[in-house]
């Protein structure tokens, strides 16, 4: 404590001297600033004689060695000043070190992992997450998005049977048809239950009878309606067939548009090239055949 006062003594005495010399020549602190480079604010420290906010001792004491010398202060006394301020400097113990158990705790308190800095972290990070799924899921289109199916009466619902399980991978079984929708019962008679494997008939079905196959290559839903009857839907998947036979018309909603290969009566129906589009209220008749073919 005693050598900081002593430095503070020494610094003032230094500067009272460089200040004398410097007014007597009238300059400002911004003129000596100027021409030795050094901070106006170190200047007028160093001469009101305040340590506090100058830098290392011996970067000031070449300050003042500089501020004397630009105004050609080089008095003996000035020279013993500055001997002594770098001996008190020298003579000021250095702070004691903690014992090494002590830095090595507080080496490890400091190394410590902030857990709860990185808990926020994470949840901030799911939260993110989160937010991105969302908003995929809004704005990125689905691949099988579809309009719901048209809504029935209750006397169509009642006439409608249910529509069979799904049928598995590969199989070649046909979609059963749907008979026209009417309230009354029918009263055509029951035709012999066709052989395993083969496509489901039509009661009536003559020559001029549509019949639809559908071969998948994808994995996509197809909504069928036929002879204007209810709409069904059917997932078919890769080498999966479906045959539908209609007297007048077959309608078909696909998915995918790569996602099936469809045949009216043995003749290829092209479907747009574009992958995966949607391919809407497609309609297939008699008259469609005769396009093809023409």
């Amino acid at each position: 404590m005693t050598e900081l006062i002593h430095q503070q003594e020494l610094l003032a005495a230094i500067g009272q001297t460089l200040r004398a010399a410097r007014e007597a020549q009238g300059l400002s602190l911004q003129d000596v600033s100027s021409r030795t480079r050094i901070q106006a604010a170190f200047l007028e420290k160093i001469e009101q004689g305040e340590m506090e906010g100058l830098p290392a001792i011996s970067f000031t004491r070449g300050f003042i060695r500089n501020y004397a010398q630009m105004l050609g202060v080089d008095e003996p006394e000035l020279q013993e000043q500055l001997r002594q301020l770098g001996q008190a400097v020298e003579a000021v113990p250095a702070p004691p070190m903690k014992p090494l158990t002590e830095r090595l705790l507080d080496a490890e308190k400091s190394a410590a992992i902030p857990w709860p800095q990185i808990a926020l972290l994470g949840l901030l990070a799911i939260l993110v997450l989160w937010v991105g799924y969302l908003l995929v899921r809004v704005f990125l289109p689905s691949d099988t998005a579809y309009e719901p199916p048209a809504k029935t009466s209750a006397v169509q619902a009642s006439a409608v049977p249910a529509p069979a399980a799904p049928r598995p991978p590969g199989s070649g079984a046909a979609i059963p048809p749907v008979p026209p929708l009417s309230s009354a019962p029918s009263t055509a008679p029951s035709a012999a239950a066709p052989a395993a494997g083969a496509p489901a008939a039509r009661p009536g079905m003559g020559p001029s009878a549509l019949r639809v196959r559908i071969q998948g290559l994808e994995d996509t839903w197809v909504r069928y309606s036929v002879d204007r009857g209810p709409a069904l839907e059917v997932l078919m998947r890769p080498a999966e067939t479906a045959t539908l036979d209609a007297e007048d018309e077959v309608r078909l909603t696909i998915g995918r548009s790569q996602g099936v290969s469809l045949y009216l009566n043995g003749e290829e129906v092209p479907l747009p090239e574009q992958k995966n589009q949607l391919v809407a209220d497609l309609l297939l008749n008699k008259l469609t055949l005769v396009k093809m073919r023409n």
